[in-house]
């Protein structure tokens, strides 16, 4: 395997060698880890010699290699496997323009692929914001690439997981946002509640609110202030007081509070302790608890005592379920 990797990175290495070399070159790789050909930074005659050969999992093994030359990644750009392509799609040294141009490839995966790449062009993500599958329009939606006036419109798209997404785009106007509050989604409107740009004013009506997913939005909006915080740590549902136990502007006074309470489930208890502002004191109550994934965060607290973090490890193992027998 050394000398293999020896011979990737050897410049001097022909491509006629590899070609009237062929069955034993190929034998070689095929018994090779596939990590190989993805990370070693593969000289020009082995990247000639792959991507032409036969065997399509080699080809498609290099094809996620990021250090592929231009000329080597249009060639598996035009491969019949799909496959192949797909892995050129997500490779980071693809181009924009050649992105552009796979945007509008029969393979779904192939425009998938493209649709959640980095360097995507505003050309290909509009292309795709039109696409049948509501998937590539998600990821067109989460894009930090796509232009506004396409977000715009998949506002109003018919699939609620596109306009999820569209709801949570650190670029979309207020206005979409705030319209997006009364979506009939109740996940687009949590996004929207938990949208940045929303002025405090509107936060607190909106934690007032009877729909659970607009509060819950507001208890884990990043500008959600303490006072308000304080407000919905007294909700009668647990699932926002898990966002309230684990929100950074949580007093900890509220903190301390919630982790005498009792709950159905352990969620509570279980943000308390892996928050950062939680106190020692409480951390040393928890380290009592009966529910393995609190003790264990407590455990990794970094303002537990060492004693604590003893005591959560020995009630750790002892509230352990049993391993089956076989």
């Amino acid at each position: 395997m050394e000398n293999l990797s020896r011979d990737f990175n050897d410049p001097n290495v022909a491509l006629s060698t590899l070609q009237d070399n062929h069955e034993w070159f190929t034998n070689i790789c095929r018994h090779c880890p596939g990590n190989v050909f993805i990370d070693q930074n593969l000289q020009p005659a082995w990247q000639s010699w792959l991507a032409r050969h036969p065997n399509q999992h080699l080809r498609q093994a290099i094809a996620r290699n990021p250090s592929l030359l231009p000329d080597t990644i249009a060639l598996l750009a035009r491969d019949d496997n799909a496959n192949i392509r797909s892995s050129i799609a997500s490779n980071l040294s693809t181009s924009p323009d050649l992105l552009h141009h796979l945007a509008i490839d029969p393979s779904r995966n192939v425009r998938l692929g493209v649709a959640g790449h980095r360097h995507a062009p505003a050309e290909a993500l509009i292309c795709l914001a039109i696409d049948n599958d509501w998937a590539i329009r998600s990821r067109v939606a989460h894009h930090l690439n796509t232009p506004i006036e396409v977000l715009i419109n998949l506002a109003k798209d018919t699939d609620e997981r596109v306009r999820r997404y569209v709801a949570e785009h650190p670029n979309i106007p207020l206005e979409i946002v705030l319209q997006l509050l009364d979506d009939s989604g109740k996940l687009v409107r949590r996004s929207a509640a938990q949208h940045p740009k929303l002025p405090m004013d509107l936060l607190e009506e909106l934690a007032t609110r009877s729909d659970y997913f607009l509060r819950s939005g507001v208890a884990s909006n990043p500008r959600t202030s303490a006072e308000l915080l304080i407000q919905l740590s007294y909700d009668e549902d647990t699932g926002i007081l898990n966002h309230v136990a684990k929100h950074p502007n949580t007093p900890v006074e509220v903190l301390v509070r919630l982790a005498s309470g009792r709950y159905k489930y352990d969620t509570v208890h279980l943000q308390i302790a892996k928050n950062r502002k939680t106190p020692s004191d409480v951390l040393a109550q928890l380290a009592h608890h009966t529910c393995t994934g609190v003790l264990y965060e407590v455990r990794r607290n970094p303002n537990a005592s060492k004693k604590a973090q003893e005591i959560a490890f020995e009630n750790y193992k002892t509230n352990l379920p049993p391993y089956p027998m076989t």
